[in-house]
């Protein structure tokens, strides 16, 4: 019985398999396909590969990208560490952008292809609509950075779970290597709290993956500066983040983080003392803790501004653990109902821009006055069902949170005072 299963298992990865090289070759081929979905093609492939390369070019020639990069199609300042000036010097320039986004975008969907399950035809179906969703193809179609932090961090949770200590270490260390790509990363160090390994083991992770980043820090202080001054504004379909929250209501964007970190404390309080202790089984873990990973970066990406609809690949690790807390009967019915919340809410959300630009376009030629009109009403009425979703996502994270901060301070608990004779 097993061996037929895994057949199964095998022979329906296999058609996902196929059905995504099928609509990605279908892109490639047709790409104004992509322009009626909302995602702009601007004639190209791989812009964001182009840019992260003209970086290192612009360094070559002696001018400072971080201000202004002439080198870039777009004229885009580098936003990212000076990792990437390192391209240049291994030989790579902005001529090459086109077949080495190819491959990352191919490596990114072989990995992603291995992240989802398909135990059965409805998971498939479920995966499927996760890797050919808009924000997915439109990462692809940039070339964008992103692609490669999910590579990376692909193999966190495995080194997480191996039971060899020198393997485990490789887990802050992909951890590290990612946000030295992006700073946004960092925050996945939340998932080197999980118990199961020596309490000294987990603090000695944490105090070294603390030290790196101090250094990281440090070391690329100019980087943070035009980061943190002059960060990337997106606005428009295909964004998220509580700044888009504060476009959509035309509100200080201040004011309305201040305003949303005090309801996702509430939402993290309640979670605390309303959540019931619940310890994954060895069955489920590894696709547990890569949900953890996956939600605590989009919430980490939320919280942080505004975001480009393609951050939204980082779900792909959500997938499988969402669909199975819609059948899990060891799960606290608290948490399965949140979790099918969030998987409706998170599927909605990765397809409610592309679906609105292809109605829009779809419905005959308009007044540009109209159609802004529609995107503006449209992405005013998301807001709330985003704000949804990241609740959901805080109300399932806090229970992790919490057992990983009661095994870490456990040491530190007094010891219980013997009893008299």
């Amino acid at each position: 019985m097993k061996d037929l299963a895994a057949s199964g298992e095998i022979l329906r990865r296999g058609v996902l398999a196929i059905l995504i090289t099928a609509i990605y070759t279908t892109l490639c081929w047709r790409p104004e396909w992509m322009t009626l979905a909302g995602i702009d093609y601007m004639g190209r492939w791989f812009i964001d590969t182009h840019a992260c390369l003209s970086a290192g070019d612009a360094v070559a020639a002696g001018l400072n990208p971080y201000i202004d990069n002439p080198l870039d199609m777009m004229r885009r300042p580098h936003r990212y560490s000076d990792w990437w000036f390192a391209l240049h010097s291994l030989g790579l320039t902005r001529a090459d952008d086109v077949w080495l986004g190819a491959i990352w975008g191919l490596s990114f969907l072989v990995v992603a292809l291995f992240q989802v399950r398909v135990r059965t035809i409805g998971e498939l179906a479920w995966s499927a609509a996760f890797l050919v969703s808009p924000p997915f193809v439109f990462g692809f179609n940039r070339g964008n950075p992103d692609l490669l932090v999910v590579i990376v961090l692909s193999v966190t949770v495995p080194c997480l779970l191996a039971l060899n200590r020198a393997v485990r270490w490789l887990a802050p260390a992909s951890i590290f290597i990612a946000a030295g790509l992006k700073f946004y990363p960092f925050t996945a160090a939340l998932v080197l709290l999980r118990p199961g390994r020596s309490r000294r083991e987990v603090w000695m992770m944490l105090a070294a993956f603390a030290v790196l980043t101090l250094w990281f820090i440090y070391d690329q202080r100019e980087s943070f500066r035009y980061f943190v001054t002059d960060p990337p504004r997106p606005s428009g379909f295909f964004t998220f983040g509580v700044g888009s929250v504060a476009q959509a209501l035309q509100l200080s964007s201040r004011m309305m983080t201040a305003l949303l970190m005090i309801v996702f404390a509430a939402t993290a309080v309640g979670s605390w003392r309303a959540m019931p202790e619940w310890i994954p089984s060895p069955a489920v873990e590894a696709e547990y803790l890569r949900f953890v990973l996956g939600a605590i970066l989009l919430l980490g990406c939320y919280a942080a501004g505004v975001n480009f609809g393609y951050r939204l690949v980082l779900a792909v690790w959500m997938a499988p653990f969402l669909w199975t807390m819609w059948r899990a009967e060891d799960l606290p019915a608290t948490c399965r109902s949140v979790g099918r919340v969030v998987g409706v809410l998170l599927m909605g959300f990765l397809w409610i821009d592309g679906a609105s630009c292809l109605l829009i376009n779809l419905s005959g030629p308009r007044p540009q006055t109209q159609i802004d009109h529609w995107m503006d009403n449209i992405m005013l009425a998301q807001q709330p069902f985003v704000a949804a979703l990241m609740l959901g996502l805080v109300w399932l994270l806090v229970p992790f949170v919490r057992r990983g901060l009661t095994f870490l301070l456990a040491g530190f608990s007094p010891p219980e005072s013997p009893g008299k004779s």
